[in-house]
């Protein structure tokens, strides 16, 4: 059957179809000015970009395709990791390097017939860029928070710590209101399947945090609720919701266990997990502690109620014959 990457490009390559992708949105993002129907679309999108040191692996109309492009889409359809080499010979680069000329040539398509400037694309573009510019930030924010010289500290420090100490593997559910999370323990009470509860409220955008799990924790790396919920719940319990400043959580215990003296490469997967959940929650509640949040209410969002008022019956008078 081959190795497990290239069983990953044979059926990637049987489900390929065009979408107007990454490439497309770089283009019309910075191309805000789209030409009319019928000119030439621009060779380069509106906004420069530095590029030095990337090599262009092909050109469509003037427009180039850089090998970074091709690297980051092989990753993006899980072709490769992000560690793992992709060389212009290997037959999974011109592949994903085909996808990417289509997508091109599609959304160049989208310029010069004006196709770009519909409502539609418009409201997707935006959805996308706040998409693609809120991963970025992310990345950009666990760049300098996690660390490696970061997470070998953490791993000292828990370590001097630790001890004999518990450690309980945690998993933990984040939604914005009480309400959601009373929905969820009722579900998950009724046995439904934790991960399955995981993969359709995040689909619905309900969850703030969609990773679940926390991996290997000590009471000492946690605070305040999160602490004592997930010290207190018996192993393989759930906690009834609890609040974390403008979160609700509900926690699962999945094991404990005493912690022996585990080489820094033994944990260093758990504490990198740690870090960035803990990272991004920090981000999220600076960046909600610091905005000006408005809810719209669920009666604002509500179509108006029928009128149920019955017209009076107009009667017509009869006219009688002379």
């Amino acid at each position: 059957m081959g190795s497990r990457r290239e069983q990953t490009w044979y059926h990637s390559r049987k489900k390929r179809a065009f979408t107007v992708c990454f490439a497309a949105t770089s283009l019309m993002i910075t191309g805000a000015c789209a030409p009319n129907a019928g000119e030439p679309a621009p060779a380069e999108p509106v906004l420069s970009i530095d590029r030095s040191g990337d090599p262009v692996v092909a050109r469509v109309d003037g427009s180039p395709i850089y090998q970074l492009d091709v690297r980051r889409a092989a990753e993006a359809q899980g072709l490769i990791g992000d560690t793992d080499a992709i060389e212009p010979g290997d037959p999974m680069f011109k592949t994903t390097l085909d996808d990417l000329i289509d997508q091109r040539l599609l959304a160049l398509d989208a310029l010069r017939s004006g196709v770009a400037n519909d409502p539609e694309a418009q409201k997707r573009l935006a959805a996308a860029q706040d998409r693609i510019l809120g991963n970025y930030r992310v990345e950009r924010h666990l760049a300098d928070i996690v660390t490696d010289e970061a997470v070998r500290d953490l791993y000292e420090a828990q370590r001097a710590l630790a001890g004999s100490g518990e450690e309980r593997r945690l998993r933990r559910i984040v939604v914005a209101d009480e309400a959601k999370a009373q929905e969820i323990l009722r579900r998950l009470t009724d046995e439904e399947d934790f991960d399955a509860l995981i993969e359709e409220y995040s689909a619905s955008g309900t969850l703030l945090d969609a990773s679940g799990d926390m991996g290997w924790v000590s009471r000492n790396m946690l605070s305040g609720a999160v602490a004592a919920q997930g010290f207190s719940t018996p192993v393989g319990g759930r906690s009834a919701p609890f609040q974390v400043v403008e979160t609700w959580q509900i926690i699962e215990v999945i094991d404990t266990r005493t912690p022996q003296s585990r080489s820094f490469s033994e944990v260093r997967e758990d504490i990198e997990r740690f870090m960035t959940y803990e990272a991004v929650q920090t981000l999220m509640t600076d960046l909600r502690g610091r905005a000006d949040i408005e809810r719209v209410s669920l009666d604002e969002l509500m179509p108006p109620e029928p009128d149920e008022t019955t017209p009076e019956e107009t009667v017509e008078e009869e006219t009688q014959p002379e």
